[in-house]
């Protein structure tokens, strides 16, 4: 090993190098740096200050985790073969180009990164672009680099340390099931995230298109982006195409456990990887086709005949194309079949979404379940309840969307009785409430950030919030964030908010109907002593936060150490290296020219596929489609 004593080296820098002398002909290996700029992993043109621990962390993320035939000379860091420098003459004056003039290697790994303490520029510009020079395997890593700086992006290093390696599945929907997939990997330390994201158009109703790999923050540009040959409408029983791009995220990242928290757009094979797999109950797709029902009607014996009824009175902004039953009926046995033949591990953040689970299928009894609510963030700086004065007439605050069977079907029965009540202040509504603009007595905020609510909340000064969804809630975010305001909540008997709310202790409970709500309200009118009672029990009540719900699930997680190094490395073979070399794309713009290529971030990505059984076509995409949204258009979407 050959240092400078200026270089700072990341963790496993030297480790990472000695991979390469593993393979035969490699004579010396160096990482990319900041003293020769055609090393450097940023694009021409760029400049960054980034911390040097940083941009190795989003080398190491975003490279191909290979190495290539480079120019080695002063690097920070090398490392040399013993016996083929032993055989060479150290006293000719160019020895090391004789040596490699000679048939041996100086590779230069992209997925390390040393900084000697200077100012990191770009990549040698073209001197002529009329004559372009030939594209630098380096060419798609420093365009993402750039993204991910500019995003924010601070990626950990799944597979090289000895910190286990989550992968969670999730559909590309957001909301909740996203919302939790954040906070849990930015509270749960003891492990690196990996989100396997399901993607595809809401018009073709095709949520399973492109297969996109993020860090656990979800910020930047995907590590990884595969169109799947055969686009997943709904899920998968099983797809050639979609378990080779799994199979090749769980070897090369060392993933160690799965957390499932969508399988939409997916292949049930998220459930045969044979490694330990956790279901988060967020809803109960796909025991049920029909994603906004009340799983607690004690009425409904939710069979064959249910189902067919249910598919039938779908109506045309149903999220899936495919409506015949039976296609359902085989998809919900295949999963309770893979979940048995998995173990799977449940969990559900209230036992209302537990209960119901099970009440879909019963088989699923035989498994091991528990409860852990989801926590909440703390808010970002301190927050008071807000102080409300005395009005003749209510204030009420309606969070949220107002979609079918998030509260638009009630709120559009109760609105004309209780406007005469209150006055109705709807924040976050989404475009479902344009057809309120212009209602007396209605204000509407059509979106908020979600650290904006505590000032919107002050603003308002409501006497409550109203939540008055139709179909049960798994758990209730919204809740949980007014109650750490100091809001009082009325809301609808149903799933967890009854669960969760002690009527008149710390809310109020009302039936999913018209007139029981306006019976609510109407009692809140003649005794407005039922809502400070609640404010009192809620100046002392506390929400689970992040670091609780952390605490729960890290029994049901591997926390262990695990060898490092255990991500797949290779060296950058002829598939990277020919499509460098594909013509190039010229876009106009402005009437200027400037030329894209794709390169693959998965050196071998066509000989894995292949030795998994799957078509050429299929291992072209794995090889190349990751990078083709910053190859064609210079960013990341």
């Amino acid at each position: 090993m050959l240092v400078r004593t200026d270089a700072r080296l990341p963790p496993y820098a030297i480790e990472r190098l000695l991979r390469a002398l593993d393979e035969p002909g490699v004579l010396v290996a160096v990482p990319l740096d900041d003293v020769d700029p055609a090393r450097s992993p940023l694009p021409p043109g760029s400049v960054s200050d980034a911390p040097a621990e940083r941009l190795d962390a989003l080398c190491y993320a975003y490279g191909a985790r290979g190495w290539f035939d480079g120019p080695v000379a002063r690097a920070p860091l090398s490392a040399w073969h013993p016996s083929a420098l032993a055989n060479l003459d150290l006293s000719q004056r160019r020895w090391l180009e004789a040596a490699l003039d000679a048939g041996l290697r100086g590779v230069v790994l992209d997925h390390v990164y040393v900084a000697t303490g200077g100012r990191l520029g770009g990549a040698p510009a073209e001197t002529d672009p009329r004559d372009p020079e030939p594209p630098s395997p380096l060419a798609a890593l420093r365009e993402r680099v750039r993204a991910a700086l500019d995003a924010g992006a601070a990626p950990g290093l799944a597979g090289l340390d000895t910190r286990p390696v989550l992968l969670h599945v999730l559909h590309g929907w957001g909301g909740g099931a996203e919302r939790w997939v954040r906070d849990f990997a930015s509270s749960y330390g003891d492990a690196h995230h990996l989100v396997l994201i399901a993607r595809g158009s809401p018009a073709r109703k095709r949520p399973g298109e492109w297969l996109e790999l993020h860090d656990g923050a979800l910020c930047g540009p995907p590590l990884r982006r595969v169109a799947l040959p055969r686009p997943i409408a709904d899920t998968a029983i099983a797809d050639a195409g979609y378990r080779a791009v799994l199979e090749s995220v769980v070897a090369d990242y060392g993933v160690d456990a799965v957390v499932v928290s969508s399988l939409i757009g997916h292949s049930l094979d998220a459930l045969r990887t044979g490694l330990p797999t956790v279901r988060i109950v967020h809803d109960h797709y796909p025991l049920w086709p029909v994603l906004h029902r009340d799983f607690g009607d004690p009425r409904l014996a939710f069979d064959a005949a249910q189902r067919s009824a249910d598919l039938a009175a779908a109506g045309a902004d149903y999220e899936f194309t495919e409506r015949d039953p039976d296609h359902w009926a085989r998809l919900r046995d295949a999963f309770v079949a893979a979940a048995l033949a998995a173990r799977l591990q449940l969990a559900a953040p209230s036992r209302a979404a537990l209960e119901d689970d099970l009440r879909l299928a019963p088989e699923l009894r035989e498994l091991p379940a528990t409860v852990i609510a989801h926590g909440i963030a703390d808010w970002r700086r301190p927050v008071a309840p807000a102080a409300v004065p005395a009005r003749p007439r209510l204030r009420l605050l309606i969070p949220g969307r107002i979609r079918r069977g998030k509260g638009g079907e009630l709120l559009q029965a109760v609105l004309p009785a209780l406007r005469e009540r209150a006055e109705l202040f709807l924040v976050g509504a989404g475009s479902d409430a344009h057809r309120l603009f212009g209602e007396r007595g209605v204000h509407i905020v059509l979106d908020y950030r979600r650290d904006e609510l505590p000032d919107l909340a002050a603003r308002v000064a409501a006497d409550a919030a109203l939540l008055l969804p139709t179909v049960a809630e798994t758990f209730g975010y919204t809740l949980s964030e007014l109650r750490s305001l100091g809001v009082p909540v009325v809301a609808t008997r149903v799933g967890a908010l009854a669960e969760r709310i002690r009527d008149g202790v710390d809310g109020l409970l009302v039936d999913p109907e018209p007139a029981a709500v306006i019976a609510g309200i109407d009692a809140i009118l003649a005794d407005r002593g039922r809502l400070e009672a609640v404010r009192n029990t809620l100046s002392t009540f506390r929400e689970p936060d992040l670091a609780a719900m952390s605490r729960a699930y890290a029994d049901l997680l591997p926390s262990s150490p695990r060898p490092a190094l255990r991500y797949r490395a290779a060296s950058i073979g002829a598939a990277t290296m020919q499509a460098a070399a594909a013509p190039a794309i010229w876009p106009r713009s402005a009437g200027a020219r400037r030329r894209w290529t794709v390169i693959s971030p998965q050196p071998n990505a066509r000989a894995r596929a292949a030795a998994s059984g799957v078509t050429g076509s299929i291992a072209s995409s794995a090889c190349c489609a990751a990078s083709s949204t910053s190859a064609r258009a210079g960013r990341w979407r």
